[in-house]
């Protein structure tokens, strides 16, 4: 996760999706599934700071994935059977991250960035990452609506950044799903997911 902070305006709580991951479990998160007599968490709450009050995310893994820490879920299954087209384009992992900021907050230089995600720098790969509006939930008092625009997807090299291009007003909050598609030598190696939700709290401090 990057996130640039003015003055205490932006908080941050995320995991950047990676693309190589290990197994780790925590006693204190919900216990749902087995798998060849292995116990599988797949539930976790995150809360964050969303000024002026908080707010608890609960985090479940779909079917198939476990929780690997509180804020990302890995497939169980690493291996698809030949010509299994649907499993091999599931995501290797799902991170889910959280950024909280004031309303209106002031924008230097055309941006402010909130989210970076990286991915493997091994040779002869190539990286392709697009970027969604999953949703946005604001009462009718808010009249700025966020937008797909009102976000920058910049990559280099096995790199991208999301960054906000204009203030936003508050209380609202939005979903936005970053997918990062990895090719080996021109041939499909897997993908990554990262969902980033953002909480723009109704207050300019």
């Amino acid at each position: 996760m990057c996130a640039s902070t003015r003055e205490g305006a932006i908080t941050a709580t995320a995991s950047p999706a990676r693309w190589d991951t290990s197994s780790r479990t925590n006693s204190k998160h919900s216990h749902r599934m087995t798998h060849e007599s292995r116990l599988y968490l797949t539930v976790s709450h995150v809360c964050v700071n969303t000024r002026g009050s908080y707010h608890c995310h609960r985090v479940t893994c779909p079917l198939g994935y476990e929780l690997e820490n509180k804020h990302r879920c890995t497939k169980t299954e690493r291996v698809c059977r030949p010509g299994d087209w649907e499993c091999a384009h599931q995501p290797t992992t799902i991170s889910y991250n959280f950024i909280t900021f004031v309303s209106k907050l002031y924008v230097p230089d055309s941006n402010v960035k909130l989210f970076t995600m990286r991915g493997p720098a091994w040779p002869y790969t190539e990286l392709t990452f697009t970027v969604r509006l999953v949703s946005i939930n604001a009462p009718p008092s808010v009249k700025d609506r966020a937008d797909i625009n009102a976000f920058l997807l910049t990559q280099s090299g096995h790199e991208a950044v999301i960054s906000l291009v204009r203030p936003l007003e508050g209380p609202q909050s939005i979903e936005l799903e970053l997918s990062m598609e990895l090719h080996s030598r021109e041939q499909f190696g897997g993908i990554a997911i990262a969902k980033i939700f953002i909480n723009v709290s109704e207050y300019e401090f």
